[in-house]
């Protein structure tokens, strides 16, 4: 959110992390992208069948419905609306496909496929994915790569959009981490997890979790500026999935065995104002720094 005073100045806060707490006794939080998933409202379930591979079932509204696919299921990701996304593979390639949950008072229900990418050549492509409750937004990462893909959903269509979307690159300590592997949206959509669970300290491969939030103002999503690393009894953090809550301002993670640690962020908040020359950002000043816990 910001401010514009004048037709040259705009005022708005920038944030960083600055602590990263452990928290116990909390609830868990929505993580999706794994082989069980639900909307953030608990009325769509979907998984990979476990005797079927192929083969995706949702259910809603008392309802059970299927989607059988050639290629075997990797990972499943859904909105409130009956939106999803779910990641695909084979020996060799990769795929994502946006499916559409209905049901129909007449016909019962179906399942609707509205889009796909594949990728005949990268198994790392989709290895993580995340849809925001509102299905406005996806994500798709690439491990292999070490990018994340986020890109606009038109939910008239159910395409993915052309020109809506942006891509987050591995910084250079994590190109070898497996940058991309989890992701995870917030439910305001405006913040974004990413895991990297790969990530060496020593020799250990301790993982680690990395924020982004969506810029406004430059229509930009930009590193929170902290990476929440795992530690050595919690290997390869993130590698079970990641999600973010930027109301209650709390992370969380799975490990490599499937266990589940939450962090509450504390966040460094700083007044920033933009002078503007015609369309063209001059430069910015930082104005008083002060900190807000358990806020994004």
């Amino acid at each position: 959110m910001f401010h514009v005073y004048n037709a040259d100045v705009i005022i708005f806060l920038c944030a960083q992390v600055i602590e990263w707490t452990e928290v116990t006794d909390e609830d868990d939080l929505n993580v999706q992208g794994t082989l069980v998933a639900r909307s953030e409202d608990s009325v769509y379930i979907a998984l990979r069948d476990p005797s079927n591979y192929r083969q995706v079932v949702f259910y809603y509204l008392q309802g059970i419905y299927f989607h059988d696919d050639p290629w075997e299921v990797r990972g499943i990701a859904i909105a409130n609306n009956g939106f999803a996304i779910v990641s695909f593979g084979t020996a060799t390639s990769s795929a994502v496909r946006i499916l559409l949950v209905s049901k129909s008072t007449t016909a019962g229900g179906t399942v609707n496929e509205r889009d796909s990418i594949v990728d005949f050549k990268n198994l790392g492509f989709g290895s993580g994915i995340a849809i925001t409750p509102s299905a406005d937004k996806v994500a798709i990462g690439d491990s292999q790569l070490g990018q994340v893909y986020i890109r606009g959903l038109n939910k008239s269509s159910g395409k993915l959009s052309s020109t809506d979307k942006h891509t987050l690159y591995a910084p250079a300590t994590m190109t070898s981490a497996k940058f991309g592997d989890k992701v995870g949206f917030s439910t305001t959509g405006n913040s974004i997890s990413i895991a990297a669970p790969l990530y060496k300290i020593g020799d250990v491969q301790v993982g680690s979790v990395l924020l982004y939030f969506y810029n406004s103002v430059t229509s930009s999503w930009e590193d929170i500026g902290s990476v929440l690393y795992g530690n050595g009894n919690n290997l390869r953090l993130g590698e079970g999935g990641v999600t973010v809550n930027d109301i209650l301002g709390r992370v969380d993670a799975n490990d490599i065995s499937g266990e589940r640690l939450s962090y509450q962020v504390s966040i460094f908040i700083f007044k920033c104002c933009l002078l503007k020359d015609g369309n063209n950002i001059a430069h910015s000043t930082i104005f008083v720094p002060f900190t807000v816990r358990s806020r994004l």
